[in-house]
């Protein structure tokens, strides 16, 4: 049987080397994107070049306004990993923070991908969810980002405990990720680590395939932000 994955924001850097990743370890991909075609097709290939097939869904989130369609639900039906990586990033602060800023955060990082789980639970072939999330939340520069991050990781644990033992999710509550070779950590980042360091890419991917074959890990959180000193981020 082949096996499929679906990943969100396939588009982004991260949910690039993701689908990638997944692709080389066996899956055929389903992948979401928004607006970035020519970043997709170049995926696609890459996608190819392994021997593996890649379907697309493009959809903007903030458009939906009434569920997931049947359409985007039949895409998604096949899935046996689900790995929710989309997600909008902009700033805001208590102050200044309106309506529509906070909406926009918590529809496309905690209301839809928690529909999206809602949606393919009831389909058999569904065995993992990882949900990205961010360790690195008490940024005040990022109110609406951080709560619906915050939000998100609450519906990750509902999650996990509604759909175990058939369906195991599981939260990746990354750092600041290296994800180019040419990439420089922030300074900051450096001096509020543990490790003096940024995370690279590769370790995302291996704590993903760490998590997909270890069938004990269930219902987790697992930090790989190189331990973090959240206070003292500014």
């Amino acid at each position: 049987m082949v096996k499929k994955a679906f990943v969100t924001g396939a588009s982004s850097k991260l949910g690039r080397v993701l689908s990638l990743s997944l692709a080389k370890s066996g899956y055929d991909m389903l992948l979401h994107y928004n607006s970035s075609l020519k970043v997709i097709e170049d995926l696609i290939r890459k996608i190819e070049e392994v021997g593996k097939k890649a379907d697309l869904f493009q959809m903007d989130f903030l458009q939906i306004s009434n569920g997931l369609s049947e359409d985007f639900l039949d895409f998604i039906s096949g899935a046996e990993v689900i790995i929710n990586n989309a997600s909008l990033f902009e700033r805001d602060t208590f102050s200044s923070f309106d309506a529509n800023s906070y909406t926009k955060h918590t529809t496309i990082n905690a209301l839809i991908p928690t529909l999206i789980v809602q949606g393919a639970s009831s389909k058999i072939t569904l065995k993992n969810v990882i949900n990205i999330l961010d360790s690195t939340l008490n940024n005040e520069s990022f109110f609406s980002y951080s709560a619906s991050k915050v939000l998100f990781e609450y519906l990750t644990k509902v999650m996990a405990k509604e759909l175990a033992p058939k369906v195991r999710v599981n939260g990746l509550s990354l750092g600041y990720v290296l994800l180019d070779e040419g990439d420089v950590p922030d300074k900051l980042v450096q001096k509020n680590t543990l490790m003096r360091q940024a995370i690279h890419y590769e370790q995302v991917l291996s704590t993903v395939h760490f998590i997909l074959q270890n069938e004990s890990i269930a219902g987790s959180i697992i930090q790989l932000d190189g331990g973090a000193k959240y206070h003292q981020y500014t």
